[in-house]
């Protein structure tokens, strides 16, 4: 008995065990969840303001003169002084005496031209006198043989009055004084001949010797040689006592009223100046507006004058001229040449454009507007970024736009405003 209860006993155990668990299981209650909310990331919005941008151009380069010129003497000599500012870097004035020549040659040529103008002008004067005499003569001697030719044709009239048939006496019909008048008459038209070909080599003297004076003086002008600019002294290769030719360049001079930057900038940069086109004027091109110079905490203003060339191949980029007038007389501090400078150009002004934050754009061109709790994709045209702002086109005043980054993003997205949130 007790070892059939020792069996029983847990078989009836295990039955109403698992008579319990199918009872709990054909009667449990069904736990309906509870729906929970879509997440709504919290995010930022600004609104839409277009205004008329204008791009700042950023390059750098070098101070350089608008133009360096080599200055060869005119004449050949011997230096005979030399301005003491006559120096490599050292500013000269326009006017300026720079240097001389000894002049001493040319003077002595310059005083013989003076004397053969004075030979030649008396020799004029001689030419045109014996011109007139001999003229007179000519005219004497024309005069004293038609008398003669007169004479002789009545005499031979006379003869043949006579019935004389045989030839006259030559002296009868004056053959001698005849041959004699027209010798004479040679000889002063000889005469005239000779007295215009005098005047006229006369003549050819004194414009000789009127262009050697002229040549002389003009030697005597170059021997003193002033600057013919204001200028900055580049190099100088005079000194008393040297000796100097038109083959040799005496000095260099940089002219100061002007001086030059080339500024290089990449192809996107150079359509900010909104000039395009392959003919750029230099009034178009000064129409932009000043160009800021900077070195330290000094500033110049200049303005973009020309189109430096084609597009370098190395480089990729387009060299723009900006100028500077007198910059060796900006205050507080010259541009001296040689100075390296940032610029800041002003390109041209760009209508309807927006400014956000760089934190707006998704992907290349893509922005989140905001619009009644939700957020939807759009297409940007993107003007510039710069300086942590995207500057766009294509967006209405007055709508909204998400400038908070978001880790994903579908179209529709429920999102809580940051202000609404607070």
């Amino acid at each position: 008995m007790r070892r059939a209860l020792q069996i029983s006993l847990p078989l009836i155990i295990l039955s109403a065990g698992v008579y319990g668990a199918h009872w709990l299981l054909t009667h449990r209650q069904k736990v309906t969840p509870e729906p929970t909310e879509p997440f709504r990331p919290i995010v930022e919005v600004v609104a839409v303001k277009s205004e008329t941008y204008t791009p700042q151009i950023n390059s750098q380069g070098r101070v350089e003169p608008g133009r360096t010129i080599k200055f060869n003497p005119e004449i050949s000599g011997r230096i005979s002084s030399v301005a003491s500012n006559l120096v490599e870097g050292l500013l000269v004035r326009k006017g300026q005496k720079l240097y001389q020549i000894d002049d001493r040659d040319y003077r002595t040529a310059l005083i013989k031209a003076d004397s053969d103008i004075a030979s030649a002008q008396a020799a004029i004067t001689n030419a045109f006198a014996q011109i007139s005499s001999s003229k007179a003569r000519m005219a004497q001697s024309a005069a004293v043989l038609k008398k003669e030719e007169a004479e002789a044709l009545a005499a031979r009239k006379e003869w043949e009055l006579l019935g004389k048939t045989e030839h006259p006496p030559d002296l009868l019909v004056r053959k001698p004084q005849i041959k004699e008048a027209e010798a004479n008459l040679a000889s002063a038209k000889a005469m005239v001949e000779a007295a215009i070909i005098g005047s006229t080599s006369a003549k050819a003297s004194l414009a000789a010797a009127n262009a050697a004076k002229e040549q002389a003086a003009l030697n005597v002008s170059r021997c003193v040689v002033n600057a013919p600019f204001d200028s900055r002294v580049d190099s100088v290769n005079v000194d008393i006592g040297s000796y100097v030719a038109p083959s040799i360049a005496a000095l260099v001079l940089q002219r100061i009223d002007q001086c030059e930057i080339k500024l290089p900038l990449s192809v996107e940069e150079f359509a900010f100046l909104g000039v395009g086109g392959s003919s750029v004027s230099g009034a178009m091109l000064r129409a932009l507006g000043e160009v800021t110079l900077s070195s330290g905490q000094y500033n110049w203003s200049g303005y973009l004058s020309r189109v430096n060339g084609d597009i370098d191949s190395l480089t990729q980029t387009i060299s723009v001229v900006a100028k500077v007038n007198s910059p060796y007389e900006k205050d507080p501090t010259p541009l001296r040449f040689g100075l390296f400078v940032k610029a800041t150009i002003q390109g041209a002004p760009i209508k309807e454009v927006v400014q956000l934050p760089e934190t707006a754009l998704r992907g290349e061109s893509d922005v989140y507007m905001y619009n009644h709790g939700k957020l939807h994709s759009s297409k940007v045209e993107i003007i510039r970024h710069e300086h942590g702002f995207i500057f766009v086109r294509g967006l209405p005043d007055g709508e909204q736009v998400c400038i908070t980054q978001l880790d994903s993003f579908k179209e529709k997205m429920p999102v809580i405003l940051a202000h609404e949130e607070q």
